[in-house]
C-alpha cells in the first residue's frame, strides 16, 4: 500500500537530499509534476511508494497529518528516566539514569538454551561481550549484534530482551559487542571495537556451534550506524563474508535533512540531541562527513551483503535511512525498507508491549531466518 502524507511534507522529502540526483534534469520535471500532484490530491503519489523494495507497516491507513506520538520534549526526557536534557548532567550520571529507566522496562525475556559472558582483546584494551545460544542442534547461524544509544548509553543488559528474542525467534547464536562508548571513547574506537567483535566471532564460530558462512551483522540506532559501518569495514579489508545484514533507523550525522527539521522536537528522539550525541562522538569536525564513520557517505556501496532497513514515519533518520536504502538499491544491493507509521525513533528498545514492537523485532528475524536458510526455525510474522 502506499505511503501518504502531506503535500509540504513530501516537498521536504525532496529537499532533504534522501535521493540520488544523477540525471538532475529528469529528475527536476518530475518533481514539478509530482508536487503539482500533491497540490490537487493533498497527498503523495502512489507512484512515489510502490517500489517493490518499500513497504509500510501497518499498511492499512495513511499516516496521519497530526500523529499520536508527538508529544513535548519535557515528556520525552521524563520518559527518559532523567526529566532533563543531558546537558544538564554529567554523562555517567545521564547514562546511568536513562539505562535504569530502560532496564525497569517490561520485558518478553524470551528463553534460549545458555548465555554465556565473555572478554575480548580489541585494539587498545578490552570488551565485554555476551554469547546467546539457542535450543536445538546447531550448527546454527551466527549474528553480531551492535547496540543502540547515541553512541554513549546502553549496554548488553538494556539490550538483553531484545537478543534473547533474535535467538529465539531466528534460531541464531547472538553475539552482543559491548563496544566502549562516547565521550571518553570516540569515534573511531566503537566502531573498531564493534568490528574486533565482528572479526572475533568469525573466527569463533565453529566453537560457538555455529556456521561462519550463515553470518549476519545487525544494529539499531547507534548500533544501526556501527553495524552498516562494520559491514563496509569487512568489505574494504577483505574481511570475513557477511551473508546478510540488518540496518535499523541508523543514526547519521546530518542535521538538516527534512524529517531531521520536521520532527526536529516532540517525537522522541530530538534534533537537539542527535546534535549532543554526535558532540560527544565526533572528535573533529571533519568526521561528520567521514565515509568510515558515515556509509551513507561512502562513495562506493557495490558488493554489500542484502540488507533489511526500518524507520519509523516520525523518526528524525528517517530521510537519512530512506536515501541510504535508495543508495544500496542504485548499488545493486537487495534491499527492503520498512516504514512504521506512528512510530518515532525507537522500536526494537521499547517496552514489550509497545503494539510495532513485536513486528519490527519479528520482521527483522524472518529476513535473517530466510537469507540465512535455516528451515525449521522463526515464527511466523505477525500483522
Amino acid at each position: 500500500m502506499p505511503i501518504r502524507g502531506t503535500g509540504r511534507e513530501f516537498i521536504h522529502f525532496f529537499e532533504s537530499g534522501w535521493y540520488n540526483i544523477s540525471v538532475k534534469r529528469l529528475h527536476w520535471v518530475l518533481i514539478i509534476l509530482l508536487v503539482s500532484v500533491c497540490a490537487l490530491t493533498n497527498g503523495v503519489p502512489a507512484a512515489t511508494t510502490e517500489s517493490p523494495w518499500i513497504s509500510a507497516y501497518p499498511d492499512s491507513r495513511p499516516i496521519p497529518r497530526d500523529p499520536r506520538v508527538k508529544a513535548d520534549d519535557a515528556a520525552s526526557f521524563k520518559a527518559y528516566g532523567t526529566g532533563v536534557p543531558p546537558w544538564f548532567l554529567p554523562v555517567p550520571i545521564w547514562r546511568a539514569l536513562v539505562n535504569r529507566n530502560l532496564f525497569k522496562q517490561p520485558k518478553l525475556h524470551e528463553p534460549v538454551a545458555r548465555i554465556e559472558d565473555r572478554k575480548i582483546d580489541v585494539p587498545g584494551g578490552r570488551i565485554h561481550i555476551r554469547i546467546y545460544t539457542p535450543e536445538g542442534k546447531g550448527p546454527f547461524p551466527i549474528m553480531v549484534f551492535i547496540h543502540g544509544g547515541g553512541w554513549i548509553i546502553c549496554n548488553l543488559d538494556t539490550y538483553d530482551d531484545v537478543m534473547r528474542s533474535f535467538c529465539r525467534r531466528a534460531g541464531i547464536v547472538v553475539v552482543g559487542i559491548d563496544y566502549r562508548l562516547a565521550p571518553k571513547y570516540k569515534f573511531p574506537v566503537p566502531l573498531e571495537d564493534s568490528y574486533a567483535g565482528f572479526l572475533w566471532t568469525a573466527a569463533h564460530a565453529s566453537e560457538l556451534g555455529a556456521d561462519p558462512s550463515r553470518l549476519a551483522v545487525v544494529g539499531d540506532s547507534a548500533g544501526g550506524n556501527l553495524a552498516a559501518a562494520v559491514v563496509l569495514l569487512a568489505r574494504d579489508r577483505r574481511g570475513p563474508k557477511i551473508a546478510s545484514q540488518i540496518v535499523s533507523y541508523p543514526g547519521d550525522s546530518n542535521l538538516d535533512t527534512g524529517s531531521m527539521h520536521l520532527y526536529a522536537a516532540g517525537y522522541g528522539l530530538s534534533r537537539d540531541l542527535v546534535k549532543w550525541s554526535l558532540a560527544h562522538y565526533m572528535p573533529s569536525a571533519k568526521d561528520y562527513d567521514n565515509p568510515v564513520a558515515w556509509p551513507m557517505k561512502a562513495h562506493d556501496l557495490t558488493g554489500l551483503p542484502p540488507a533489511l532497513l526500518q524507520v519509523g514515519a516520525y523518526d528524525v533518520f528517517r530521510d537519512a535511512t530512506i536515501g541510504y536504502a535508495t543508495r544500496l538499491q542504485e548499488a545493486g544491493v537487495p534491499v527492503h525498507l520498512t516504514i512504521y507509521q506512528d512510530q518515532g525513533h525507537i522500536l526494537w528498545l521499547s517496552a514489550a508491549d509497545h503494539p510495532q514492537r513485536d513486528h519490527a523485532l519479528q520482521e527483522a528475524c524472518d529476513a535473517l531466518v530466510a537469507r540465512l536458510k535455516q528451515d525449521g526455525f522463526g515464527m511466523s510474522l505477525k500483522r
